[in-house]
This record gives C-alpha cells, structure tokens and sequence, in this order.
C-alpha cells in the first residue's frame, strides 16, 4: 500500500519528473538546452536552508520594527507601542510634545510583579502582556492585560492585583460603555445589563438557518466546525451603546456542499462526511434583513429596507455601516443583486423609517473596484467616494444627498479618508498616482478643506505612507485603544513609510506634516541581512502596448548578472487585491517568491489590468473576463520587455506559481500561454462556478451558463504540454477540491501528463504545509532549474 503522506499520482499518465539538462557548476543558473539526466547539477542542502529562511512565517525572526503599532494615550500627546530588539520586545511610551521616547516601565520589575501575581515566571523580554491602559496618564505604571485578565502593578514592591470586572467570553458583543454584552446560542440574541445585573431575551424566533447576527455559514465552514471556533453576535452598538443593529440571516436556500475527509481525526477508518450550505453562481442568494433592538428596554424596530444580499462577509461590515455622532441616525450603503447599482441610505432608528440619499451606477460591478469608506460630519453632511469620473474621488453631500462640494478630482485614486477635522475644516486622505514622478501604488498623504480648496501634500517623502485609522476594542476585562494613526486632539499623527528599497521609518508627524520624532526604523537581523537583496522594481507597457503596469524583480541572495536564471512568475488571478509588494520586506510576507528564488531562480511579480488602486477603466477592463486572471497577458509582455535589457532572464525557462486564486492563474497560464510558461506549480484551484455567488457577481458578471463556463480553469487544456504540479487539501473549505479535480479530469480526458497531491486533514491553510512545500521546491528544482534536489530535506512548520 502507498504510503498516505505520498504523492497521489494521477492514474499511470504521470510522466517521469526527470528532464534532462546540460552540466554546470553548482549555483550557477542553467541554460535552456537539456542534456543528459546522469549530468545533472545537485542543488545542496545548504540552499534548501537558505530558502527556508525566506519563508513568511520566518519573517518575523529576520525583520525587526517593519510594522510597530502604536497606541495613542487618551488625554495626552503621548502613545506606547512595542520595539522588537536582539534580547526581545520592549514596552516604549513617546511623547509627541517633547520629542522623546522611553521604557513604559522597569521591565525586570514588571516581570517580577506579574510572575508573583500569576503564580508563574515571567521573563522581562518577553512579557506576556497584550495591552497597556494608561489611566494616570503616561507619567503613570500602566494597567497591563494578560490574556483575559487586567492587573494593577506597583512596581516600588513590586506587585500587581488583578482588577475584578464582568467576566467576558467569546460569545458576547461588548457595547462601547462595556454596560451592556449581547450573546448567542447560535439562533437567537440575548443582552445582560451589568449595571443592573439583568439578562433578558432579544430574540425568540430564530432559527437554524435564519440566525440573527451570525456569521454566514459559507464562511469557512468546516474549519469552524472541525475546531468548534465560536464568533459574538455581528452588530453595531449606537455611539452611547445604547441600541444595537444587527440582521437576521435568511439561508434557507442555499444548496449543500460536501467534503470528505479520508483520514477522519477520531481514528476511524471510515471517511467522515461534512457538509455545509453555499449559495454557488446561479443559485438565490442568501439575504440579510437589519434589526434594531433598545437594549434597555428590548424593544424592537425592523428597519423598513428590503432584505440585503449576503456577500462573503458579514453583512454589517459589508454594508458600511456608521451611526451620526448623536446617534440620531445611522447610514448604510446597500448594492442590487447585479451589483451594478449602489446607494446610501439614512435610517431614523426611532422608526426604522430608511431614505435613499446617494446612488451610483456603472455597466460594471461597483464592488468590484477598491472603494473606501463613506466618513460623516457632525451636522449630517457626508464625505462619499465615487468613481463617477472613471477615478476614486472625495466629494462632500448635505443632509439630503446633494451635491455641496467636488473635493478631489484629477487622474489619481483616493485610497482612504484618515481624519476628517472639523474645527479646521479640512480633511486627510490618501491617495496614489497625483504625483507623475511616483509609483502610483505608493501612498502619499494630502489635506484638503471641506469645499475642495487648499490641497497640499503632507509628506516629501518618495514613499508609501502608512497612517492607520484607529479605534476602541475589549482585552480582557478593559476597553483599550486600537493602534490609531492620529493622537485625541488630531496635532499628531502616526506615520510609516516604506518602499521595498526603503526600510520602514515610523515617525510621529505634527499636523502639517512635519516629523517631530522617529520611533523605529526597520532593519533585517545582522545574521540575516547579508542574505536579504531588495527587490528590483520595474515598469513596463502591458499587452496593449499602451497602459503602463507595474512589477518586481525578486533575486537569489548569491545573484550573479553574468549568469542566466529561468523565470517564476508568482501570479495571484484574484481581482479584488493587488499582489506587488510595495513595502519594505514585503516580498518576505506571504509571496513565496522569495524561498523559490532563492533555489536559483528569479521570481516576478506583475500587477496587470483587473487589478485595483488604479484607474476604473483599468479594473474593469476585465470585467466579464475572469479567465484573464488578472491579464495574464500582461504579465507575459512585461517579463518579455524586462528581458531585452536583463539579458540575465532566461525566457527559454519560465515557470509559474500561485495559490488560490493564483492557483487558478497558473492552470489558465499553462493552458492559454503554453509557448511562454513551462512549469505550472498550483495550489489550492479556485473555480468561478464553485465559489459563492457573490464573487462571480462583481468580477464575471450576472450569472450566464456560456459566459462562466469560458472562465472555468481548464477551458483551453488541450492546449497544454508543459509541466503541471496540482496540489489541494481535501477540507478546503475556502476553495472546494472539486475544483481541481474537474481540472484533473480534463487533463486525464485529453490525455496530458501531469503531477497531482492532495495533502489529508489540510483546509485552506495548505499553502503553510511544509511537506507540500519541500515537494514543489524539488519540482521547481528539478524542471524549472534542471538540478536534482537534495534528499529528504524537511522543512521546519510555522511555530518551530
């Protein structure tokens, strides 16, 4: 019998792995020409170890202060955050007024103070501590929060006493006051006062598919089963906590779905069958209708709107959902089943009365573009982003949705509303692509007033500038501050800039941009920086020879430009994220590229049109084309142009690699570029027709059986004859395994040699499995590169 942990061969078609190649030393690249097998160059050990390294879940060992939360102190212009150091992590509190850092605390002695206070050692560098809370002010010992508890310390003794409090579990919605928890039993709502120590009853009439305030059932289904993970009630508290939204799902129509796990956890021999509901394309959505209850009271008020379709969310996030600052009104954005039609709406939660305010149309799906929040002022007034002039801008609307002020315009894409200051009258957002000298991927930062005058920009750096929106969230037993880009008063902001040449800088700004204190800046760790190249970026014209995109050149730490290198495409087909790093260490944190560049290759990554951050016309010129997968075709002219001056790309051996979504581009490469890609390495297939609805929805279009089936992954398989390596984990929940063993059947159907491994008790995760890992770098290795692998080299998994 095989052994379970082997390659599943697809029936006796599999060809033999081997391909010939002609004789070099090791570490030099190969050229095309395919010798004899005996002659073959011996990857060592040493490389597969190097490529270990540049795992992601590495990253964090090799990279320190890349990304440094920081936590502004209510009261003050002073913040805390953590710093990653050689012995461990230190606590800092900065202060914006005077331009200074320092510990939060003697460390030593906090450790000694927890260590007493929970009955076990604490070591000073790694303090298992999740939150500060500054209750004197940042002169003050911080209230720390170690896991669900909170403990006042006196660092002079030292000691520290446990804080008592309401007892909080993984069931309950907290409201902003932390007076009221609202929980489920996975059918109905139930709210306990702890002012008053009452519980009473929300709901009575739930069910098992028509829950209030649950997670829709298709979202990661089998993993939530399998785990027996469990989510609060999804709601939104009004800004007193007084009232809280939420819905009740309608999923009764959805179909089943099935997986089988082969290798069931129990020890039983005999598979185990899970099964879940998922509305696929053609099939009724799922809906939501919103709800309003009055927690002191319980009194109800359905909000007076047709039921919301259910995207792959939940839906309150989904919707946009923002009260007013008195709480006299709450608004909400809501799309038709096209998804081509999107309006505002403003609810009265006193009578559930709703009122359509803004509309926006587009011939294509209006979700399938980024779009940032909506952001309200305190006299109703509404800040809206649009893509009506085929760019993201920022226009300003009056209580009854008309049109007061254009505050942006131009071709560039806001990116984000950070502040919106009403004492000054001005507002700060992000965007890419107004400077003409710049990435337009790069964020750069631009104040602007309320009636579109006075824009500047905020920064100089040539950069992307990472300022965080905030807010408030429970840890243990105490509401704490989310790291928050700007300080209470607004005189400060946090901001961290980055390119992939450029280390991470986080500085604390003053309102006109000015920096007035450098926290950190990132750096690799000394034993690793010598191993890490920058990316090289590049910008080339796309198939139509006309629009510019944008890529990376990811190179071997022993590169050598007298050398020749075969070529791996890292591809993600996925249309609602761009995949190019743009931010130092990036290329280290979930790409991959970098660990298979490292085995003697150089790795590429292309954001191609159907992708966002740019134009409109940019993104929807893939609209009803998801085969294109993110303009494969665009990858293909741009490595082709990169090569006419990097004579050091070897076009003659060019590889793919994706997962997911990117595993749906490597299949639609092989078989619709099969003169330019040779190896395909695909993981976890996704299929349009077999994810949620609401997915084909924003990037195929509505639902049509001759246009959906053109998109599906093996559309042109006989086209194929190249090297294919599929894998999936037979509990992927995310994608569903059918989707690639549809395509294992066609290749079968038409005859194609290929090298199929289906990994047991995996979901979607797969990607992280070191086994599946080792074997597709032994693919790469043996018929992209044409060296044998070293044997049986184990890679360490994440954790280790």
């Amino acid at each position: 019998m095989p052994n379970t942990s082997a390659t599943l061969t697809a029936a006796v078609r599999v060809r033999s792995l081997t391909r010939v190649v002609r004789p070099v030393a090791l570490g030099l690249a190969l050229t095309a020409a395919w010798p004899a097998a005996e002659a073959r160059a011996q990857i060592d050990r040493a490389t597969y170890a190097r490529a270990e390294q540049m795992l992601p879940w590495n990253r964090a060992r090799i990279l320190f202060n890349a990304e440094v939360d920081v936590y502004w102190i209510p009261g003050s212009e002073a913040a805390w955050y953590q710093r990653r150091t050689e012995a461990g992590w230190q606590f800092v509190v900065a202060d914006a007024r005077a331009g200074t850092k320092r510990a939060a605390f003697d460390h030593a002695r906090m450790a000694e103070a927890l260590g007493r206070a929970t009955g076990g050692a604490a070591d000073a560098n790694h303090l298992p501590i999740a939150a500060l809370e500054f209750r004197g002010g940042p002169a003050a010992t911080p209230r720390v929060i170690v896991g669900n508890a909170a403990y006042d310390c006196d660092l002079d003794r030292p000691a520290c006493v446990e804080t008592a409090g309401a007892h909080r579990t993984p069931d309950q919605t907290w409201s902003p006051d932390g007076r009221y928890a609202v929980s489920d039993d996975g059918q109905n709502l139930r709210v306990l006062d702890h002012r008053t120590g009452h519980e009473r009853a929300l709901t009575t009439d739930g069910e098992r598919l028509r829950a209030y305030g649950a997670v829709p059932g298709f979202v990661g289904p089998i993993v939530r089963q399998r785990s027996g993970m469990t989510f609060p009630p999804t709601g939104n508290f009004s800004p007193d906590g007084s009232k809280f939204l939420t819905y009740r799902l309608d999923e009764a129509r959805a179909p089943e779905m099935s997986l089988i796990q082969y290798v069931p956890d129990d020890g039983s021999v005999r598979p185990k069958i899970w099964t879940y509901r998922i509305p696929l394309p053609g099939d009724p959505p799922p809906t939501a209708r919103m709800v309003l209850f009055d927690l002191a009271t319980g009194a109800r008020i359905d909000l007076d709107h047709p039921p919301s379709l259910i995207e792959f969310r939940t839906p309150l996030p989904f919707r946009q959902v923002e009260w007013s600052g008195d709480g006299r009104s709450l608004y909400f954005v809501d799309y038709t089943e096209d998804l081509r039609e999107g309006s505002l709406f403003r609810a009265d939660p006193a009578t559930g009365k709703t009122r359509r305010l803004i509309t926006e149309r587009s011939e294509a799906s209006l979700l399938s573009y980024f779009t940032p929040r909506f952001a309200l002022l305190s006299n109703g007034d509404i800040i809206w982003p649009s893509q009506r002039t085929g760019w993201q801008q920022l226009y300003r609307y009056d209580t009854t949705g008309t049109l007061k002020a254009t505050l942006t315009s131009g071709e560039s894409v806001v990116r984000e509303v950070l502040r919106v200051d009403e004492a000054a009258r001005t507002l700060i957002f992000s965007a890419g692509g107004r400077d003409p000298d710049l990435d337009p991927y790069l964020r750069q930062l631009y104040q602007v007033g309320f009636d579109g005058r006075g824009l500047r920009r905020l920064a100089a750096e040539p950069a992307d500038h990472q300022v965080r929106v905030g807010g408030r969230q429970f840890l243990g037993l105490n509401q704490v501050d989310v790291a928050s880009g700007f300080s209470s008063t607004g005189r400060y902001f946090v901001d961290a800039y980055s390119r992939v040449d450029l280390p991470t800088a986080t500085v604390i700004r003053d309102r006109t941009g000015r920096p007035v204190l450098t926290l950190e800046v990132a750096r690799m760790d000394s034993a690793f920086a010598g191993l890490y190249r920058p990316p090289e970026t590049f910008r080339a014209l796309g198939a139509d020879g006309v629009t510019p995109v944008w890529g990376l050149l990811i190179k071997p730490s022993n590169f050598d430009s007298t050398r020749r290198y075969p070529v791996l495409d890292a591809v993600y087909g996925g249309p609602q994220t761009t995949y190019v790093p743009k931010r130092y260490g990036g290329d280290l944190n979930g790409l991959y590229g970098r660990s298979f560049a490292e085995l003697g290759a150089i790795a590429v990554v292309v954001d191609g049109r159907n992708t966002p951050q740019r134009s409109k016309a940019f993104f929807d010129a893939g609209y009803g084309h998801l085969g294109k997968s993110g303009f494969l075709e665009d990858h293909v002219a741009a490595i082709r142009e990169a090569a006419r001056t990097r004579p050091y790309l070897d076009l003659g051996r060019v590889g793919v690699y994706g997962f997911s979504g990117g595993g749906y581009g490597v299949v639609r490469a092989m078989f619709d570029y099969p003169d330019f890609y040779h190896v395909g390495i695909e993981t976890a297939l996704y299929d349009p027709m077999l994810n949620d609805w609401s997915w084909g929805q924003k990037y195929q279009g509505p639902w049509d059986s001759a246009s959906y089936a053109r998109q599906a992954p093996s559309f042109n398989v006989a086209n194929f004859k190249g090297k294919l390596f599929l894998a999936i984990g037979d509990l992927d929940d995310v994608v569903h395994p059918s989707a690639t063993m549809r395509v294992v059947d066609q290749l079968i159907k038409h005859g194609k040699d290929f090298d199929f491994l289906m990994v047991p008790n995996q979901n979607h995760n797969l990607l992280a499995d070191p086994y599946l890992i080792r074997r597709q770098w032994d693919y790469f290795v043996t018929h992209l590169i044409g060296a044998t692998p070293p044997a049986g080299y184990t890679i360490s998994p994440p954790g280790h």
